[in-house]
């Protein structure tokens, strides 16, 4: 029984030590001048870029084969597809960033002009934040990966397709292994079909899930799970997170949207901390204190505070006019 203790705790130990190694190895890259970057493209200045399942498709090989295109010189760890806007992490030098971008916006222009949509990339722009610890890339790396859940409440963070998002801890690995398609056995014209180039260097990795390449062509999965103690750390970020995320959200001026739990447990804690009392126990005057921190720290919309407060409708409208976009 000893010895069996004994090994199982020499076993723990040398998981911790590899744990430490990776940590100081990843803060000692986070340290170099221009290494990790969140990109984002801001979908308030812009129209909907993707509205059917082929404009996402499109969307996803676009994204394949610009890491093809930048593969000896960047390295994306996450990204995520919305309606109107991208978010990438991504490791490399500034000016390879932007070259990064660039490309995108060019092939992106030149998608939506030959589906007659050209006003929809008019506001089309870019932020970029560099990362300088791991704490803040653990969040942000979270923070893209539950893009696409909050905004479409059919999802969860492991089910959302348009992104990398479902293949941190997860099974999807080996379901690929059975499904996937080698893109080199892809004929030439159908692969300049696929993604709008005459770009034919792809890597020997690269290969097809469900008529795009898929992330895990490209995506450093296990690196990028090895930035989180583990499994249950890792989801308690991007379950869990609120207030950084709107800490990121701010940086960005990116309009993420919470849910009503969220936003629930966000009131309850605001609420006991400054007036030591539940918010629907709060006057009128206590809820519309609440009601200000949800609209402006936390994007919610006058329908959600009107739920969770319980406030009058003409109020609330009154306090936060509704746009007239």
């Amino acid at each position: 029984m000893g010895k069996g203790f004994s090994f199982f705790g020499l076993l723990n130990a040398t998981m911790l030590v590899v744990l430490r190694i990776k940590i100081l190895f990843m803060r000692e890259l986070i340290s170099k001048e221009e290494c990790f970057w969140h990109l984002c493209t801001p979908g308030e200045l812009s129209g909907v870029l993707f509205r059917t399942k082929a404009d996402y498709v499109f969307g996803m090989n676009m994204i394949g084969l610009l890491a093809a295109i930048f593969w000896d010189r960047l390295k994306i760890y996450t990204f995520q597809i919305m309606s109107n806007h991208f978010h990438f992490i991504i490791c490399g030098e500034k000016d390879e960033v932007l070259l990064f971008y660039s490309e995108l916006y060019r092939r992106l222009k030149k998608f939506l002009v030959m589906e007659g949509r050209f006003s929809d990339i008019k506001g089309f722009t870019y932020k970029l934040i560099k990362i300088t610890d791991l704490v803040y890339l653990r969040n942000v790396i979270a923070y893209v990966n539950r893009n696409g859940y909050l905004v479409d409440m059919n999802y969860t963070p492991f089910s959302y397709p348009w992104g990398a998002n479902r293949f941190f801890f997860s099974m999807l690995h080996e379901y690929e292994c059975k499904l996937q398609l080698s893109l080199h056995k892809i004929p030439v014209n159908e692969k300049r079909r696929m993604f709008h180039s005459h770009f034919n260097k792809f890597p020997q990795c690269f290969y097809l899930i469900d008529q795009f390449v898929s992330p895990l062509s490209y995506i450093p999965i296990s690196d990028v799970e090895g930035l989180f103690k583990s499994a249950h750390h890792y989801y308690s970020l991007v379950s869990r997170r609120v207030e950084s995320f709107s800490d990121i959200a701010k940086e960005q001026a990116d309009k993420i949207v919470y849910t009503d739990e969220e936003l629930s447990a966000v009131m309850y804690s605001f609420s006991m901390d400054k007036f030591n009392q539940k918010p629907l126990q709060l006057d009128k005057e206590g809820k519309l204190v609440v009601a200000k921190v949800l609209h402006f720290n936390y994007n919610a919309n006058n329908q959600q505070i009107r739920r969770l407060l319980r406030l009058d409708a003409d109020i609330l409208n009154s306090l936060f006019p509704p746009s007239r976009r």
